[in-house]
């Protein structure tokens, strides 16, 4: 990009050849164009785009979680890009170029420094409608015993079925969740959990997803 001043073409809008005069920030400026453009229906970009649209759709059904559980990487950037550079880079979706799959297992819902503390168990009971989230107390690296839980469940498709954010601390080592009425539990189901940490703001990273 080349600053132009010229007082007889003053403003000057359009495109001669390959250069095109435009303004920026007050100021006349000359472009170049690309001399080649590359396809922009490669099957690596066709890929790349639809990994994108999986992942924006999965955060979009569950932003406040992941948005929390993004806060301690949120530095110059969204919670949002956090999550979505992350979750891409994890390796956790793949396409073929028509259609992506996430494998839920894999998906980083939190990343942070606080240590990791893995869900021991998940106990669904579909007469009441619950699901009760059980892990190991004990405190890991820097944890607190005040640390507040946070837990998402989610269906094959990585739609959200309930969730709790903050409701319980560490210590209980135990929390049950209530889906809604018009949910149906039967079937199988992702399980994620990580804490919180309010003096710090520190987060811990999950990616204990369990099958149930």
């Amino acid at each position: 990009m080349a600053v132009v001043s010229n007082t007889i073409t003053g403003k000057t809008r359009g495109s001669v050849g390959n250069v095109t005069f435009t303004t920026w920030k007050g100021l006349n400026v000359m472009k170049s164009k690309p001399t080649h453009v590359h396809y922009p229906n490669s099957l690596g970009q066709m890929q790349a785009k639809q990994k994108l649209i999986a992942v924006v759709a999965f955060y979009q059904s569950c932003s406040p979680f992941i948005n929390l559980g993004f806060s301690q990487r949120a530095i110059k950037k969204s919670a949002y890009n956090a999550f979505v550079s992350k979750a891409i880079l994890s390796g956790a979706i793949s396409s073929d170029g028509f259609n992506a799959e996430i494998s839920l297992q894999d998906l980083p819902i939190s990343d942070g420094s606080l240590g990791q503390t893995p869900i021991t168990s998940i106990v669904k009971n579909v007469n009441n409608k619950t699901f009760t989230f059980n892990w190991n107390p004990e405190l890991t690296d820097d944890g607190q015993n005040n640390d507040l839980a946070n837990v998402l469940i989610v269906d094959e498709v990585g739609l959200v079925m309930a969730s709790s954010i903050g409701k319980v601390n560490r210590s209980a080592g135990t929390i049950t969740i209530t889906t809604s009425e018009s949910v149906e539990i039967n079937g199988h189901y992702c399980g994620y959990l990580f804490f919180y940490q309010s003096s710090s703001r520190k987060v811990s990273t999950s990616r204990n997803a369990i099958a149930v």
